[in-house]
């Protein structure tokens, strides 16, 4: 499984896609890593973006070269778009700092190795609730 992301339109405003029947997959290198089974490995904080991975970390080399921003040629507007990128990856993870309990670190670190689980196997993640049944 590898995909990559993609919409048709016209630059987001207009989504083409969902109207014939083409759905999201809001894939990357990372998860298709984890699929393919390569394990998380250490856990890093990268300065200004964020909780990662090991894997999730080299991932973003492919990432890059596999960006649409590639086929731009005005350096301004591909700077500009990697500055909105960056953006949206930080502020996915601001809403996070009101709900920690305990250790920060280990919060983040532990809400962030459940959330690419939970991304890699699309939604698909195994409970351990039934080992509860006798409460």
């Amino acid at each position: 499984r590898f995909a990559i992301n993609s919409t048709i339109g016209l630059a987001g405003f207009i989504d083409v896609a969902s109207r014939i029947g083409l759905k999201k997959h809001d894939e990357d290198f990372g998860q298709t890593l984890g699929v393919w089974g390569v394990p998380h490995g250490p856990y890093i904080m990268l300065p200004g973006l964020g909780p990662s991975s090991l894997r999730d970390t080299l991932a973003m080399i492919p990432d890059a070269f596999l960006s649409p921003s590639i086929l731009i040629d005005h350096e301004p507007t591909v700077y500009s778009l990697k500055f909105l990128d960056l953006i949206d990856t930080r502020a996915r993870y601001l809403g996070l700092e009101s709900i920690v309990i305990g250790d920060e670190y280990l919060f983040l670190k532990d809400a962030y190795y459940q959330n690419r689980e939970y991304e890699t196997s699309d939604g698909e993640v195994e409970d351990d609730f039934d080992e509860f049944d006798d409460f």
